[in-house]
């Protein structure tokens, strides 16, 4: 989900073991007075990607490569 602010310090926020993006839509939504928020399904949960590998390693690729992929280069982290 995003929840466009553009011009804002990027917050990106990530959910829970078990949650989704749509758990955050309420407090994404709130944020975005404040910042430029987004709030990815991480992999295997809500509408993302669905894959076989599930570790610490892949998760922390995927959140690299959707921060490099928006060209964000400082941002906060939740």
């Amino acid at each position: 989900k995003y929840f466009g602010k553009e011009g804002k310090v990027p917050l990106v926020i990530l959910h829970g073991l078990m949650g989704s993006s749509r758990n955050w839509t309420t407090v994404g939504q709130e944020l975005s007075s404040i910042f430029d928020v987004f709030v990815p399904d991480m992999r295997n949960h809500g509408n993302s990607p669905h894959a076989e590998s599930m570790n610490y390693n892949v998760l922390i690729e995927d959140v690299v490569g959707f921060i490099k992929d928006r060209g964000l280069t400082s941002i906060v982290l939740m």
